[in-house]
């Protein structure tokens, strides 16, 4: 009896001890509050302790606690979707209760490319950015002009392949022709459209190919005189697609009326581990016949493009588009001689003959480069080399046609074209009180 109560003596003290010693070595909490730059709390924000691996959450108005932590010396990492991540070194004594008070967390401002758009995962018909018109990334809320764009969402729902098809989506744009001549805002646009703000060259009698466009940008008024000899009504630009740092693989097949066949292909992800060398290869093919007599298409694309980014501070892209085109050049549909009747004629009538054709193959190669030296200064370069081979041999309405003649006309012709066009800039951000300038 007397061994029990000494048994049970000794246990009672060894748990008072322990108990005391315990208490000794908790402290009871670490608390504060966490907001953002601008005193907005910093809702469900992560809190870890790096070391002991212990997380919490602040609540909606920020606050956040941490209890019965052992004493330690460890450090308060705070991370959340659009801030920039927080570590504090805090050392916890025993029996202490820790007040943080506000901790305030700096937004994280991903600032987009100069020379040309970042890829994008949107999957809306709306855009909100251009770069076309400023040269810099601007929200077109903000922009002093007209921009319309067509973006590649939009491009792909509809089947749109040229980019004759695309810009039937934007108001004050028709055709003067069948061909690539375009009314903008009532004034014939006779330029060549620009690639990622570079200048090409229209051959008009082809539309170019949208299987590595990004949207289209279609700059109306005067403005465009940003990029030199411009048309009064505006003139449209072709935003090319980025590679991804996400593998991505798309394959399309289409098939319409008129014999029409068509696929796409679009592959994207990272060269290497490091994810420093990126690519993106879209390539296509499309077949068609049409309703007007011996009218045909074939077209061809492949456009490979690669970017290198060792670093936050610079940014090298290559982009490069092959495509060929092998048709013929119709005309239109001729009328009898003195007839004001549109159909007098079948509307599938053409002046099309064995032996005409239409070959045009087009080569462009662009090389674009973003440094920048510090939050403040950054330096854009562009080049872009772009050429076209034409061979042309048709069979027009010369004079008239009756019912039982037509006097025609033949033209054979070759059209070879090459430019190169280059452009650099910097870009200045700067702050005058509370207003922020690009220049």
């Amino acid at each position: 009896m007397i061994c029990f109560r000494f048994r049970l003596f000794l246990f009672l003290i060894l748990m008072i001890v322990q108990g005391s010693v315990s208490a000794q070595q908790k402290t009871t909490k670490v608390y504060g509050k966490v907001y953002s730059s601008d005193d907005v709390p910093a809702s469900f924000v992560t809190l870890t302790l790096q070391s002991q691996g212990i997380k919490t959450k602040a609540d909606i108005n920020g606050s956040f606690s941490f209890t019965n932590l052992p004493a330690l010396k460890d450090t308060l990492v705070i991370s959340g979707v659009g801030f920039k991540t927080l570590k504090q070194a805090i050392a916890l004594q025993n029996n202490q209760n820790i007040n943080l008070d506000i901790i305030r967390l700096k937004y994280r401002i991903n600032q987009l490319r100069h020379v040309e758009i970042t890829a994008c995962i949107k999957t809306s018909y709306k855009s909100d950015y251009s770069s076309a018109a400023t040269k810099m990334p601007t929200a077109i809320k903000d922009l002093p002009l007209s921009v319309s764009t067509v973006t590649k969402e939009l491009i792909n729902d509809r089947m749109e392949f040229h980019l004759s098809n695309a810009l039937e989506n934007v108001s004050g744009v028709t055709h003067y022709s069948g061909y690539e001549e375009y009314n903008i805002r009532g004034l014939h646009a006779e330029n060549p459209c620009l690639i990622n703000g570079l200048r090409t060259f229209n051959t008009s009698l082809t539309s170019p190919q949208l299987l590595n466009v990004e949207k289209v940008e279609l700059i109306k008024g005067p403005a465009c005189v940003l990029y030199g000899n411009a048309d009064p009504g505006g003139t449209v630009n072709l935003v090319i697609k980025k590679p991804l740092r996400q593998k991505q693989a798309v394959l399309e097949i289409g098939a319409g009326s008129w014999n029409a066949a068509n696929m796409q292909a679009d592959f994207t992800g990272p060269l290497n581990k490091s994810e420093t060398w990126l690519y993106r290869l879209n390539a296509g093919y499309e077949n068609k016949d049409s309703f007007r007599q011996g009218m045909f298409l074939k077209s061809t694309q492949i456009a490979p493009s690669f970017s290198f980014i060792p670093n936050n501070k610079l940014q090298v892209n290559l982009d490069v588009s092959l495509s060929n085109t092998n048709s013929v050049a119709d005309r239109g549909q001729p009328g009898f001689r003195n007839a004001m009747d549109l159909t007098s004629t079948p509307v599938g009538l053409s002046l099309i003959q064995p032996g005409d054709y239409l070959k045009e193959t087009s080569v462009s190669a662009g090389l674009s480069a973003n440094y920048k030296f510090n939050s403040h200064i950054s330096f854009n370069t562009g080049i872009l080399g772009f050429m076209t081979w034409q061979r042309l041999a048709e069979h027009f309405l010369k004079n008239y046609i009756t019912n039982d003649s037509v006097y025609l006309g033949y033209n054979h012709n070759k059209v070879n074209t090459s430019t190169l066009t280059l452009t650099n800039y910097f870009v200045f951000q700067f702050n005058t009180g509370r207003l922020n300038h690009e220049l």
